[in-house]
């Protein structure tokens, strides 16, 4: 098998979510998941949104204790 973005290489593994075969380079073990490059960034990209979300979330949770203290 010869990897997906490297098709002069072998491949190592299969990327467990969308099961494209990458070499070393192009493959990590995560938690005893294989992700391809491609799987692994949009992983990131939405840990990072979920981020944002959660700091949101407090942001909002903060501004309506204060109203409140305000308010008593």
């Amino acid at each position: 098998m010869k990897c997906f973005y490297h098709p002069v290489l072998d491949a190592v593994g299969t990327c467990a979510q969308c099961h494209k075969t990458a070499c070393r380079q192009c493959i990590e073990d995560i938690g005893g998941i294989l992700l391809c490059s491609g799987c692994l960034s949009i992983r990131q990209q939405e840990a990072e949104l979920e981020e944002q979300a959660i700091g949101y979330d407090r942001q909002v949770v903060i501004q309506r204790a204060q109203n409140r203290m305000r308010w008593s």
